[in-house]
């Protein structure tokens, strides 16, 4: 468990080439693990290793890991490669607009019930 919370402090606080090994352990165990896959692409890419972001980040976005979409487009963005580039910021953008839109209906839905229970209560 303290692995865990060790690596996941070291991505989250930015010390992407500290991470870096951890997470290239993981995905060499691992190889289809999607989540795996994408905080190492992620590593890659914030150290400057963009074919190994790319060839990382392509496995997580098959699995639709969000995050994978945008930072593929990143990739593709500094590689030149402008129309795939746009294809990844697209689908990012539409993966995050389905994402608000549960996450509105979610609160719609608790709204209604949090109304209900206090109707009941009085």
């Amino acid at each position: 468990m303290r692995k865990v919370l060790i690596r996941q402090k070291l991505y989250n606080d930015g010390k992407y080439a500290e991470a870096k090994p951890v997470f290239e352990k993981l995905v060499k165990q691992a190889p289809s693990n999607a989540s795996y896959n994408q905080w190492y692409g992620v590593c890659c890419f914030e150290t400057g290793d963009l074919a190994g972001a790319e060839k990382h980040l392509k496995v997580a976005v098959k699995r639709r890991v969000q995050d994978a979409y945008r930072y593929l487009g990143e990739v593709y963005y500094q590689t030149y490669r402008f129309n795939e580039a746009e294809e990844m910021f697209d689908e990012y953008i539409t993966l995050l607009t389905k994402r608000n839109k549960m996450w509105n209906l979610t609160r719609s839905v608790w709204t209604w019930r949090t109304k209900q229970a206090v109707c009941l209560i009085r």
